[in-house]
């Protein structure tokens, strides 16, 4: 498709671009959880599954897009034309990225790529310093050789919002705040579906009304178009609880000039479960932290109680004729001290229990099955990395990307869900080897161990330099302290995915080293393993300096240092 040049935009930026193809706007909005839904679930209710889930939905509105990426898998029916004007009889992806305003709480996770990065991609503007430009818009990828495992040219043009050629009037479409590795689009195209499970389907011809409404209804419809004061203030008290911002913004306003293009445009809802669950998780940490401020008025009498309790057995019952402390006193005293007294005092009571169904209610989303689900989406994207195991260099690098989706995907769910004693045990049921997490990061190890041996023996010199696993470390550290708890407890350890496997995954080993009088010894040999792994170029190997009281386990028989 021909585009405006960048003159013509600042000349029309109201006016409905691009102008040089007939085109259909696409002005996509996120399901987004209501206050009312957020409230219900401090009482254990659990909100409609995402498959359950269309406008008009009671615990969900629709609400301005988070930055990320949206994708558009356009059938092209009885058209001949692609969504950007070409020739062809296939279907064919329309890709856009999303930015939003630089004062705006949606943009603090996507775009993960550098300025740098963009303006090899060919970005005329740094994204990241919008201070007098473009706030909210979008931006169009192409791909230069025609694959997503390609070339990706971001486009210089700037538009006020996605589209499609006007011929095109079957659509699939999904939304990310990270973009999706090159394979994962090669599945969703080849295999029908996949792509229904995971990317959902509008006719724009036929007004469809389950995920898509007409631009006219842009400001009754969705709140962040709604300019009155009433809304503002409502979304203000509500933001204060909330990850995900809401609200109107004057940055923000839509115009199609083009009376033929406004008929055709369309608003279309997209399902957002991992903003959804970073709203939870904010309501989460807030009613966990103000109940953990509530009880500091009660930390001075539960501590005096406790301490007097712990010296009573040592006390002399004739202390100058008078016991210590005045035994009136003494059911009040043990009252203060119980283990149980916060639950006893019905304020925290009710603090205590919104703590523990709020957890509850992340871990029952999370776990929500059906199309375009959370789980839908991980189990795609896992069986893929499984299918894709291969020794060959080329795959194991396009398979470590995949799988760092799939990492990508845990880490954001489990966000804040740990915060809390109660958050942390459901998160600790979710990760035994037999439940659907549990499940999914076992696949996402095995598939690191096995993507480490084949680049490691393919590329000695270099390692696992060559491989980029941010986003598996970054799970890692998400369910560390949930692992950790399982790992303690004889009875959840059994069904725990072992240490080992977590090692592998990065290519280490583990072993224990007796502590003997060779000390500077030892010293020197960590020195020596610890730069040769910083470079990159040896594995870390058991050191056995004396088998005299060295085994390898938790419990050590001499102290000793753990690799």
């Amino acid at each position: 498709m021909s585009m405006p040049s960048p003159i013509q935009y600042d000349n029309h930026c109201v006016t409905g671009l691009p102008c040089q193809q007939p085109v259909t706007p696409i002005i996509p909005v996120r399901f987004s959880l209501t206050r009312e839904a957020l409230e219900k679930m401090k009482s254990g209710v659990v909100p409609t599954s995402p498959e359950e889930t269309a406008i008009g939905s009671s615990d969900y509105e629709l609400r301005r897009l988070r930055q990320g990426y949206l994708y558009i898998y356009a059938e092209l029916g009885m058209a001949n034309n692609s969504t950007d004007g070409s020739e062809t009889k296939e279907g064919h992806w329309q890709i856009f990225e999303y930015y939003v305003s630089n004062d705006d709480a949606n943009g603090a996770i996507a775009p993960e790529m550098s300025a740098e990065d963009r303006k090899k991609l060919g970005a005329t503007e740094d994204p990241t310093q919008k201070s007098g430009g473009l706030t909210y818009h979008y931006r169009k990828y192409s791909w230069k050789d025609g694959t997503a495992r390609g070339e990706w040219i971001l486009e210089p043009q700037s538009y006020p919002y996605a589209f499609v050629h006007k011929q095109v009037t079957r659509i699939h479409y999904a939304y990310s705040e990270r973009r999706w590795a090159p394979k994962f689009f090669e599945l969703l195209e080849r295999n029908s579906d996949a792509r229904k499970d995971v990317m959902q389907f509008v006719s724009l011809a036929n007004q469809d009304v389950t995920f898509s409404l007409p631009f006219t209804d842009l400001a009754t419809a969705v709140a962040d178009f709604n300019p009155s004061k009433e809304q503002k203030e409502k979304d203000e008290i509500d933001n204060a609880t909330r990850a995900t911002s809401i609200g109107f913004s004057e940055k923000h306003k839509i115009t199609i000039a083009k009376e033929e293009e406004k008929q055709r445009a369309r608003i279309i809802a997209v399902h957002d479960p991992i903003g959804n669950l970073a709203d939870i998780s904010s309501l989460h940490e807030y009613t966990w932290v103000n109940m953990i401020k509530a009880r500091r008025k009660y930390l001075y009498p539960t501590s005096t109680a406790k301490a007097v309790l712990g010296l009573k057995s040592h006390l002399r019952h004739l202390w100058f004729q008078n016991f210590p402390y005045d035994k009136e006193n003494e059911e009040l005293i043990e009252k203060y001290a119980a283990d149980d007294f916060y639950d006893s005092v019905d304020e925290f009571k009710a603090m205590s229990d919104a703590v523990d169904n709020l957890a509850k209610v992340h871990k029952a989303m999370m776990e929500q099955t059906g199309k375009y689900s959370l789980c839908k989406l991980l189990e795609c994207t896992t069986d893929l990395a499984v299918k894709l195991i291969s020794d060959e260099q080329k795959e194991a690098l396009e398979l470590n990307e995949i799988n760092m989706q799939a990492s990508q995907l845990v880490k954001f769910a489990m966000q804040g869900i740990g915060i809390s004693d109660q958050g942390m045990k459901y998160q600790a049921d979710m990760l035994a080897t037999d439940s659907l997490y549990g499940g999914y990061v076992g696949k996402i190890l095995a598939t690191a161990q096995r993507v480490e041996l084949t680049y490691r023996n393919i590329n000695k010199s270099i390692g696992q330099r060559g491989l980029k696993r941010l986003e598996l470390e970054l799970m890692y550290e998400s369910l560390m302290s949930a692992q950790f708890y399982r790992w303690s407890s004889e009875t959840l350890n059994e069904t725990s995915i072992a240490r080992e496997t977590y090692l592998k995954a990065f290519g280490l080993t583990r072993t224990t080293v007796a502590l003997t009088h060779q000390a500077d010894k030892l010293t020197a040999m960590l020195e020596q393993q610890i730069q040769g792994f910083l470079q990159d170029k040896v594995q870390v190997k058991p050191i056995n300096l004396s088998a005299t009281g060295c085994r390898h386990g938790i419990k050590y028989q001499k102290p000793g240092f753990h690799l």
